[in-house]
């Protein structure tokens, strides 16, 4: 078969390139040939070869052509790596127009569109053409361009489709809005039937068989939101942090999908594909010009979730009903299981790390779930499902929104719904205001305040934030800060006259208007406060000077009548204000408006018209003169307190002496001078004057001039006033002369004199001066101060030396509770006696230990210290006062138990001080010593030591005792050990038998010393032997004394302790061993041997406990205790400071400068009295 050309085409050469045909293709009927040549697709007609259109879509060459079956249209593919499908009819849109082509025209037209256009489609004839925008607008333009319908929707129109139903004139348009709804129009633009709510936003739309619809969308907004950072997705793979208030911007390239995005404070998580990534705003990069953000956490693990929470140093995954909490290293803390699907999550403050969340569920139940607590907490239960919540400020009230739209406002503490209201689809409150909320729904905007009505405007979108004045909404796919004026509620709160309430809305954000009327309205009210901040705002200084003078009370005669002429005066409408004063009746507000102003004529042309006035109504010319002169007086006033002010201080002296204001006249030249002229006035007056001769002695003394004082309240005869002078100036001497010439003066001299000594480290004095003054209770407080601050400062014999004195004062006090017949007060006190009393023995007896551990040179030997370790243990039985250290007392007792070949006891006290915190430094050294007393433990040759023995019943005494009492543990007998060495002294405590009295023991005790000691009976009180007394109350361990004992004692070896109250009787002793002499300090009596007491009187002059002087020591076998040693200040055994002078005493008053002691050494009185037999 032969084939015969039927046409041929030459395409022209391009740029002088020839251009190729790679592919040709023929339409199915035959009548339309094309084909790629070059960049073009060339159509043609295959009958007689006519060029119909040239085509151009691609970049490059065009490779291949092809038809489709029913030849309506046909595609491209070129090297451009694009195929294109082209039309009949082909219709494209952009942000700002849209074009139209068809195979019947040679270009494009173009159309201008009024926002931008984000779908299209044809109906089936191809007449028309529907778009969608972005503005919610549907256009419905025929095939030329021309627009014939629109429609408005409230949200973006994403997709469209045009279907055809059978026995239907028209198509029928199906639209995807992006408020979660699908509509259906005709092609009038009539609306068929209601939105349906499909509860995601639609992305396309396609109908199969003129019968189905398939619909395809999202159900996902990926933002976060905390306060006024706003974190939202841009491009699926960045992240945008946008500040609300600022507009600042700050862009995050994930590089990746994002899932998920939570905002908390300065920090955002980003769910990716396989991991989160958490960033923090970073404050270390110095003028950046913009914020940036780095990596702080990564969690490198794939987490599926449906909500993402982000707290500071947690994450939460919300899944249906399951939260689970993660740590940001990715390790899981804590799982909560809820009875329902969570609808809505919410991160409600609480302290870094133990955040709290606010969780809305499906069946209607609001819990508050602490991070760091399993136990969710109910805080309301909602009969429909969740929506939206929030919690105000404070954390009292919650405002829900449900899913039939309904808000309301749970009050947690009344457990009341306080408000409720319709059509509500989000729901804040604002941050700054308590009673402020805002709620959003069918397209407005409704904020309510307190119990007032609620205030609506238009407004679209969703409300997500509420703070100060600044609305965050949330409108379609962005984030608007919408400037809300609280004008309206500012006025509901002025209204009610809650001029408070008022200026926190109006801080929020209001107009200069509003501010002034709020600043006016508060003035009116006398709200001084509010007005003054209004002022402030508006910085009004004429009403802030008026607030200033009524908050000062200057402008309390200020009433109704004349508050308008009060007003026109700040505002400097001077004529028009005194007017109204007038017009009121307050002329004389007008006088002085005008001497404020320094417009002394024209507020005496007021008084003389005043006085003119009244003189017409009154017959009696004496009253008128009399208030002219006191008017004219009190203008010559105002005119002296101007002239004060020009400091011409001498004239307006001499005014204001006219003016018959003596006082301020002096005063005045107190200040300014001169002196002689002061001093001049004082001399001229009488006597009778004393109204003024005490000013002007009052404003000398003010002035310093001291001798014109003393010279003026001598003049007065006011010996009062001269007494409080000289204790000003703390001329002591003269004071208490004053107060021996003038005892009826109640005035206190002691006190004031009493803290000059303290201020002058005469502490004794000042404890003296104390007790002149009644004051015991001062007394005590400076000891107890004193003994703090040594035993802060490690002086532990000061420390014990001051609470021996302190014990002293509460024993004083225990005698005056016992005169005021104060039984309970009097055994607390003697308790606390007690107590202060064995202080003070521990205090003393560690001083000793202190010393041999901290300073460099020790004084006591190691038999002392192995003897003052078990003294201290005995008496501490549990924690010891602070700042005594047990770790100290037990190394002490281990170390030189040690050196003393005492194995035992150092290998018991090492073991007990496992028990305790050593020092680090010691901690080696402590660890190899109680290895090297276990190795010595089993040694065969261990050294012995000879123990010592009881005196009451010759038992031998074990070094070491559990008991926690230094007692012998055969008879409980007590051990008395000497103050110096601490070693055991040969005495016995007993007691009297029943039916034998005080004085009758003393009678007996003292008899043997009239016999001759050669008749001495050994062993008189039978120690050794069992006895039991039949007196109950005895204490266990002391040796009861019968009448026949007692004839068989020497008296000279007897010792009896007394105590002045009542709670603790007589005790007696008895020295065992002559041979070891036995003395007692006759103001602290604590038992000493002989030798020791000598030495150390000696070498201090006193005693070493209580540091009280004694007498030299004597040669005599027993020391000389008592015979009453209370007031033997002649031997040296007591010194007394001298007395304060005593108005009861007057004759023989001790001279004024004998106040100081020659001595400063410790005044105490005798703890007991102790008398020998």
């Amino acid at each position: 078969m032969r084939a015969v050309v039927a046409w041929t085409d030459h395409v022209p050469e391009h740029d002088g390139v020839r251009s190729v045909c790679f592919d040709i293709a023929f339409r199915p009927d035959g009548s339309q040939f094309i084909a790629a040549v070059g960049s073009r697709v060339l159509m043609y007609d295959a009958a007689d070869g006519d060029l119909l259109h040239s085509l151009k879509g691609h970049k490059d060459d065009v490779y291949c052509v092809a038809y489709s079956r029913d030849g309506k249209r046909f595609a491209s593919g070129g090297a451009d790596k694009t195929i294109i499908i082209w039309t009949h009819k082909l219709a494209s849109g952009t942000a700002t127009d849209f074009g139209i082509w068809s195979p019947e025209q040679k270009s494009v037209s173009k159309h201008k569109a009024p926002s931008k256009v984000l779908c299209a489609a044809w109906t089936a004839d191809g007449q028309h053409l529907a778009l969608g925008m972005y503005h919610g607008l549907i256009s419905i333009c025929d095939k030329c361009g021309v627009e014939q319908v629109v429609v408005q929707r409230p949200g973006p129109v994403w997709t469209l489709q045009w279907n055809t139903l059978q026995n239907k004139t028209s198509d029928t348009l199906a639209v995807g809005c992006w408020d979660s709804t699908l509509s259906f129009y005709d092609l009038s633009g009539k609306q068929i039937g209601k939105d349906k709510n499909i509860g995601f936003d639609p992305c396309s739309v396609i109908y199969h068989d003129s019968k189905y619809l398939c619909l395809g969308g999202s159900d996902k907004k990926v933002h976060g939101l905390y306060l006024e950072r706003y974190a939202f997705r841009d491009a699926m793979t960045d992240v945008v942090i946008q500040h609300l208030i600022t507009e600042e911007k700050v862009r995050i390239r994930c590089r990746d999908y994002i899932k998920k995005i939570a905002v908390y404070m300065e920090r955002v998580a980003v769910q990716l594909s396989n991991r989160i990534i958490v960033y923090e705003l970073n404050k270390d990069v110095a003028g950046a010009r913009a914020a940036q953000y780095r990596v702080c956490a990564r969690i490198n693990r794939s987490m599926e979730c449906n909500l993402l929470v982000l707290t500071s140093e947690h994450i939460t995954l919300c899944q249906e009903t399951k939260l689970q909490l993660f740590s940001l290293d990715g390790i899981k803390k804590r799982e909560w299981l809820l009875e329902s699907i969570i609808r809505y999550i919410k991160v409600c403050g609480g302290p870094r790390g133990g955040e709290g969340l606010l969780i809305g569920m499906k069946n209607g139940l609001v819990v508050k779930l602490w991070i760091n607590s399993n136990f969710p907490i109910r805080l309301y239960k909602h009969t429909n499902g969740i929506r939206c919540l929030d919690l105000s400020s404070r954390r009292v009230r919650l405002a829900i929104v449900d899913e039939a739209a309904n808000v309301l406002v749970y009050d947690i503490e009344t457990k009341e719904i306080s408000f409720e209201e319709k059509s509500a689809s989000s729901v804040a409150w604002n941050t700054n205001m308590e009673d402020m909320l805002c709620y959003s729904g069918t397209g407005m905007l409704n904020i309510k305040t307190a119990d007032f009505p609620v205030h609506r405007q238009k407004l679209q979108g969703y409300v997500v934030g509420f703070q100060g004045s600044k609305i965050f909404c949330l409108n379609h796919l962005s984030m608007q800060t919408i400037e809300v004026p609280q004008s309206t509620s500012m006025c509901h709160y002025v209204e009610k006259r809650q001029y408070g309430d008022a200026y926190k809305v109006a801080c929020l954000g209001v107009t200069e208007a509003d501010w002034r009327m709020l600043a006016l309205a508060a003035l009116k009210g006398q709200a001084w406060d509010v007005a003054k901040k209004g002022f402030i705002r508006l910085r009004d200084v004429c009403y802030l000077d008026l607030i200033h003078r009524l908050e000062k009370g200057h402008c309390s005669h200020v009433q109704k009548s004349t508050f308008g002429a009060l007003v026109l005066a700040y505002q400097g409408r001077f004529k028009e204000a005194a007017d109204a004063y007038i017009e009121a009746g307050q002329m004389g507000m007008a006088m002085e408006m005008y001497s404020d102003l320094r417009m002394f004529e024209e507020a005496k042309a007021l008084a003389v018209a005043e006085n003119e006035l009244r003189s017409e109504v009154t017959d009696t010319v004496t009253t008128t003169s009399i208030k002219r002169e006191a008017d004219v007086q009190e203008i010559i006033q105002r005119q002296a307190e101007w002239t004060e002010e020009t400091k011409d201080h001498e004239t307006a002296a001499d005014m204001y002496l006219v003016a018959g204001q003596p006082e301020k006249a002096l005063s005045l030249l107190v200040e300014h001078g001169p002196a002689s002229k002061l001093i001049e006035v004082a001399r001229r007056l009488k006597k009778t004057q004393v109204k003024e001769l005490m000013h002007c002695a009052v404003l000398m003394r003010r002035g310093g001039h001291y001798a014109h004082a003393f010279e003026t309240y001598t003049r007065l005869g006011d010996f009062r006033s001269i007494l409080s002078l000289h204790v000003e100036l703390e001329q002591w001497d003269d004071a208490f002369a004053i107060k021996r010439l003038h005892p009826e003066i109640v005035d206190e001299v002691a006190l004031p004199y009493a803290q000059w000594l303290i201020n002058h480290d005469r502490f004794d004095h000042a404890r003296l001066a104390y007790s002149h003054a009644g004051r015991s209770d001062l007394s005590e407080r400076l000891l107890t101060q004193l003994m703090d601050n040594a035993l802060k400062e490690k002086r532990f014999k000061d420390g014990a030396r001051l609470c021996r004195n302190l014990a002293l004062e509460v024993l004083a006090q225990v005698a005056v509770f016992a005169k005021a017949n104060d039984a309970g007060m009097e055994k607390l006190k003697f308790e606390e006696f007690c107590e202060l009393r064995l202080r003070a023995d521990i205090f003393y007896a560690y001083s000793f230990i202190y010393q041999s551990i901290n300073e460099p040179f020790r004084t006591s030997l190691p038999e002392t210290l192995f003897n003052i370790s078990r003294f201290l243990l005995a008496r501490i039985p549990q924690d010891p006062p602070r700042p005594v250290s047990l770790v100290n007392i037990l190394v002490t007792l281990a170390k030189h138990s040690e050196q003393l070949g005492l194995y035992k006891i150092s290998r018991h006290t090492y073991e007990r001080l496992q028990k305790y915190k050593v020092p680090q430094s010691w901690v080696d050294k402590v660890e190899v010593a109680t290895l090297i007393m276990r190795g010595k433990a089993r040694r065969p040759d261990e050294p012995k030591m000879d123990l010592p023995t009881c005196y009451a019943c010759s038992s031998p005494l074990p070094i070491a005792s559990s008991s926690t009492q230094d007692i012998c543990c055969n008879c409980s007998q007590p051990i008395f050990r000497s103050s110096i060495t601490y070693d055991q002294l040969p005495l016995v405590e007993f007691v009297l038998d029943e039916g034998v009295s005080h004085e009758q023991a003393m009678l007996l005790s003292g008899a043997t010393s009239a016999r001759n000691n050669s008749h001495c009976v050994e062993n008189p009180l039978e120690l050794g032997q069992q006895r039991v007394s039949s007196n109950k109350s005895t204490r266990p361990g002391l040796v009861v004394a019968t009448k026949a004992m007692l004839r068989n004692l020497q008296g000279a070896l007897v010792l009896v302790q007394t105590c002045p109250v009542q709670y603790e009787k007589p005790r007696y002793f008895y020295v065992v061993d002559p041979t070891l002499p036995v003395t007692q300090c006759s103001s602290c009596y604590h038992f000493f041997e002989q030798e020791e007491m000598d030495l150390a009187t000696l070498e201090h002059g006193s005693c070493p406990f209580c540091e009280i002087p004694l007498t030299p020591p004597s040669h005599s076998l027993m020391p000389t205790l008592g015979n009453n040693l209370v007031g033997q200040s002649e031997h040296g055994n007591l010194l007394q400071l001298l007395p304060l002078p005593s108005p009861e005493n007057s004759s023989n008053q001790t001279p004024v400068n004998g106040l100081e002691p020659k001595n400063s050494k410790s005044t105490d009185q005798p703890l007991f009295c102790m008398t020998k037999h």
